[in-house]
């Protein structure tokens, strides 16, 4: 484990973090991406208002560097809906348009 993702002694409980990557799927005769998750998960009556506030920090410099490193995305559901929120990576952008 790395010493940045390892647990905190100072944390009694521990925070559920799932990242989920994207993938190229084959979907009937196309093929599609699959879109990633990235979530967070704490419970801050376990974690107290320290430990919240530094998962908080945490959490949301995971999210500027995420931003940085994407940019926003036009995703259609399957039943022609626009999906809103979704972001996109150089190299997943470079899939999916060439």
């Amino acid at each position: 484990m790395d010493k940045e993702v390892a647990p905190r002694a100072d944390f009694g409980h521990s925070t559920v973090v799932q990242f989920l990557c994207s993938r190229g799927l084959r979907d009937r005769e196309d093929e599609v991406l699959e879109a990633g998750r990235l979530a967070v998960r704490w419970f801050e009556q376990e974690v107290g208002p320290e430990g919240n506030q530094v998962l908080t920090d945490e959490t949301n410099l995971v999210w500027r560097a995420l931003r940085s490193a994407t940019r926003p995305a036009t995703v259609e559901s399957a039943q022609g809906r626009r999906i809103s929120g979704m972001r996109i990576g150089p190299a997943a952008h470079d899939l999916v348009t060439s």
